[in-house]
């Protein structure tokens, strides 16, 4: 006699080969994840459902995801993340290199300790110098930044001189530039103020090349004037001059 006509077994009650026989084997492994919302989810129970979510829709047998998700216990969003998790993880190996699954009865691999830093002297004065340009931090909390990266800091004078010491360095090289090889050059010219004295500033706007730099007490027609010959003392030729229309500029 017939007990259950045809039409009243589910069509997703018996799986296409081969996962009905990877079924019947995944729903003995009783082993456990630590460290998941599910770890009651064996690994291989996570690959079957990564293996089935990834299946072509037009492919997957109908109604299998939703009882998939009945005999787990779990929702069918759980299914999906986790499906996502496997095709992003796989997907971003190179071919050929299967991704590597840390067993979880096995002791966490050493890490190697972070190599030791050595504070001499001249890397204190180099972090200094870095934190000012292109750092951009000022003088006063230079000496909290190399608390914090060093325990070690230096006094607001000890700073001062560092910075003063630099900038004659910075001159003297910036001295020995040789402009000549620019050719006739049209610069731009403006006044930065160091609080109310003024420097003199000339720029090359296509390289950007400071041409000339000037700290000075007045900006008046004749500094101008003296800051233009000593520019051209450094090897630079003046093809002319863009400017706004600050009135010393012209007279000078």
């Amino acid at each position: 006699m017939t007990v259950y006509t045809p039409s009243a077994v589910p069509a997703y009650g018996t799986w296409p080969e081969p996962i009905e026989s990877i079924w019947s084997m995944v729903s003995r492994d009783t082993t456990r994840l630590s460290g998941y919302k599910r770890p009651d989810l064996s690994l291989a129970d996570r690959l079957l459902i990564g293996a089935v979510v990834n299946l072509p829709a037009e492919r997957r047998p109908w109604g299998c995801l939703t009882w998939l998700a009945q005999a787990l216990a779990t929702s069918r969003t759980t299914l999906y993340a986790i499906g996502e998790r496997t095709r992003t993880s796989l997907a971003a190996r190179p071919s050929g290199r299967p991704a590597r699954v840390l067993d979880p009865a096995m002791p966490t691999p050493a890490v190697d300790p972070a190599p030791a830093v050595t504070v001499t002297p001249s890397r204190l004065a180099r972090t200094a110098l870095t934190l000012l340009m292109p750092g951009g931090v000022s003088g006063r909390t230079i000496d909290d930044c190399l608390q914090v990266a060093f325990d070690r800091g230096r006094s607001t004078g000890s700073i001062s001189e560092l910075l003063h010491r630099a900038g004659q360095r910075a001159g003297e090289v910036l001295e020995q530039v040789n402009h000549a090889p620019m050719g006739a050059v049209m610069l731009a010219r403006d006044e930065l103020f160091t609080g109310r004295d003024p420097n003199l500033l000339l720029v090359e706007p296509h390289s950007l090349v400071i041409t000339g730099l000037y700290a000075v007490t007045d900006r008046d027609a004749a500094t101008w004037a003296c800051a233009l010959l000593l520019t051209q003392d450094r090897q630079v030729q003046i093809a002319g001059l863009a400017e706004d229309g600050c009135i010393p500029y012209a007279a000078s």
